[in-house]
Formats: structure tokens, sequence, C-alpha cells
């Protein structure tokens, strides 16, 4: 686990001016910076205890000390996995929150009998602003779709990479690639990534929206 993890080249969310779009800050506060701390303490605790643990045992076989060193580690690689997956969380629920506003404020409305009928309300609302601006999105909907059930593993599946849906026993599985033996798994790129992608979306939007006003 490396000794001072973050979020790479969202970094530079970490200071906002007047030219960053609300959704940036807000995503900036809840969730980039809480991340990131989060991150950085867990990193900090590591190393004083593998600290520790060499100085108690250094009178002690290597295999000893070695040992007990990685049995530590795979503890705070598993605080650093629930802290991306409870990043992911943070992320979902406030990007659902920004696409009702937008929904509200432009008066759009869910499409009924959409193919997408079976689909999270998050999915729904971008498909129905998809169609409201007559445009595709430059992120694929089904992109967000997988980062829903990402977000429904941490929160109704223990983070399993399938689980039951509780309203009606149908099987739930996460998209390959946030899939880890049976486990979820989202790393700190795919992270970095989706918070990237949900920001590209949603300012997308607005100004879509912006535009059709000025016509």
């Amino acid at each position: 686990m490396a000794t001072n993890p973050n979020l790479g080249g969202l970094e530079l969310y970490n200071v906002v001016d007047d030219i960053a779009h609300e959704f940036e800050i807000d995503l900036t506060t809840v969730v980039i910076e809480n991340h990131r701390l989060t991150l950085d303490g867990i990193a900090k605790a590591e190393e004083a205890a593998i600290a520790e643990i060499e100085e108690d045992l250094a009178d002690e076989a290597w295999e000893v000390s070695s040992s007990e060193v990685s049995h530590r580690q795979r503890f705070y690689e598993s605080l650093q996995s629930a802290a991306n997956q409870l990043a992911v969380v943070g992320l979902v629920i406030r990007l659902d929150h920004w696409i009702r506003n937008l929904m509200k404020k432009h008066k759009i409305q869910i499409v009924k009998n959409q193919p997408r009928g079976d689909a999270p309300t998050l999915i729904k609302m971008l498909d129905a602003l998809n169609r409201a601006v007559k445009d595709p999105s430059p992120v694929n909907i089904d992109f967000f779709d997988a980062l829903v059930t990402a977000r429904d593993s941490v929160i109704h599946g223990d983070s399993q990479a399938q689980w039951e849906d509780s309203r009606d026993q149908s099987p739930r599985t996460v998209a390959p690639q946030y899939k880890s033996g049976g486990r979820l798994e989202v790393t700190e790129d795919q992270l970095r990534d989706a918070i990237a992608k949900a920001i590209e979306q949603v300012k997308w939007y607005d100004q879509q929206f912006q535009n059709n006003f000025r016509k």
C-alpha cells in the first residue's frame, strides 16, 4: 500500500476558484477532500503500526516480523478499499442530487414506458435529460448504471460482487471492472475516472440547457 495515497489528477480541485462549476466545488468538499484525508490518515496509521512491529520484533527471526507486517498491511489495504467504496457512495448520492435539481429546474419528467424501465431512478433521469437536449451525452449512461450498482453493493450487498435485491429477490451483479473475486473492488484510478466523468456530465447538461436558452 502506498505511504501517501491521493487522487492524483484531482489535486487541481483542492483549490477552488470562481471558474469551477458548483458541482466540482460540492464534490471537492463532500467526496474528494474527505477521501484524500481518509487515505492520508490510513497511510500514517499503517506507517506507525509497521514501525512499531519492526521495533517490537527486532530480535525475532525475519520471517516472524515479515509475517506480522504482511498481516497488518492487509488490514490497512482493507481500510483503503472501504474508503474507496464509501467515496463511490458519496459520489453517486451527490450526482443523484444534482441531476434531480436539473430535472426540476428545467421541468423534465422521466419518460414512461422507456427501454430502461427497470433501471435505477438516476439512470432514468439521465435518459430523460439526454432526450430533452436531443443529443447524446459525453459519458454513456451505462457507465453510471455500473456505478450505481457498485454503490448499491456497498449499501445493500455488503460489498459483495453479487447479491439479491431485497425488493424482489432478483440477482444483482456488479460490472466486471468492479469485481475482485467475489467482492466489490473500486481502485483509486476508477474512482478518479468516475469523479471526472460525473463532473463532465453535469457540466455538459448545464451548457446544453444554456445554449438552448440562448436560442
